[in-house]
């Protein structure tokens, strides 16, 4: 079973931790790293850490995770706004299908007033009996870009789920259709 628990969203530090059978996987990681340890009861047995971008309210830890043995992915902007160095900092392009310990993900471009901000495509069927993609949206994105997400969705017979806060919106489609809607197939890479 799948499972998405919010532990903070708000300005003043985010972090979400999505849970398989086998394998957990951060979104953010905004919270001084005491505070992450503790909500993940200092078990750090991470596949990863996904950054949407370099405001100290969705990275203030990005260092600290790198450093506790937990690969980072994040975009060449916020890498080096950040200044990242480390062999557990992972940059990611948004035309590329990234394989985080068997989470297929596929960032995507998110407006916003940070360069290289991002959102993700996680492809979690492997993990639910149900065919279906989890969209994280950042904080960030307008409600009128979710509803033309949300309306594009549609046009594929899309059962859309909100999971709060709104960040996150559980689709039906599989993996491969939704990359269609961020990217076009003919320039997906694997990594």
């Amino acid at each position: 079973m799948l499972t998405i628990k919010t532990f903070e969203s708000s300005s003043s530090g985010n972090l979400h931790l999505i849970t398989s059978p086998t394998k957990r996987l951060l979104i953010e990681c905004g919270l001084s790293f005491k505070k992450i340890k503790q909500y993940l009861d200092f078990d750090l047995d991470i596949s990863g850490c996904l950054l949407s971008h370099y405001h100290a309210d969705h990275s203030k830890s990005a260092k600290k995770i790198m450093r506790a043995g937990i690969d980072l992915y994040c975009s060449k902007e916020t890498a080096e706004n950040m200044r990242l160095d480390s062999h557990r900092l992972k940059i990611v392009r948004m035309d590329t299908i990234y394989i985080v310990d068997g989470f297929r993900v596929l960032p995507f471009q998110a407006n916003h007033d940070t360069p290289g901000a991002l959102g993700y495509l996680i492809d979690v069927s492997t993990f639910s009996l149900v065919t279906s993609t989890l969209v994280i949206l950042p904080p960030f994105l307008k409600y009128s870009d979710i509803a033309l997400l949300i309306n594009v969705l549609s046009g594929l017979n899309a059962a859309v789920f909100f999971i709060r806060p709104l960040r996150f919106i559980l689709i039906t489609p599989g993996f491969d259709e939704c990359c269609r809607l961020f990217r076009p197939v003919d320039c997906l890479h694997y990594s």
